[in-house]
């Protein structure tokens, strides 16, 4: 069995987290986004206390964070 551990996601996480974005953005099924944005652009959308990462026997595997509805104007207002 796995020993998974979930935390805060940091910034040091960032390089990671990105790849992951990308593979779901590949997918066309995670995300409406087309790019992945820098660090900086994808933190100021972002709530800082919602977001965590998850590792998989201490690799990095999975990431969650939340942002403002309607922020990207995917969504009707």
């Amino acid at each position: 069995m796995s020993n998974i551990t979930v935390r805060p996601m940091t910034p040091e996480d960032w390089a990671t987290v990105s790849e992951i974005y990308l593979e779901g953005i590949a997918t066309e099924h995670a995300t409406f986004q087309t790019t992945c944005p820098p660090y900086t652009a994808w933190d100021a959308f972002h709530i800082k206390e919602c977001r965590l990462v998850i590792l998989d026997g201490g690799e990095l595997a999975g990431w969650a964070a939340l942002r403002r509805a309607g922020a990207t104007g995917a969504w009707p207002r």
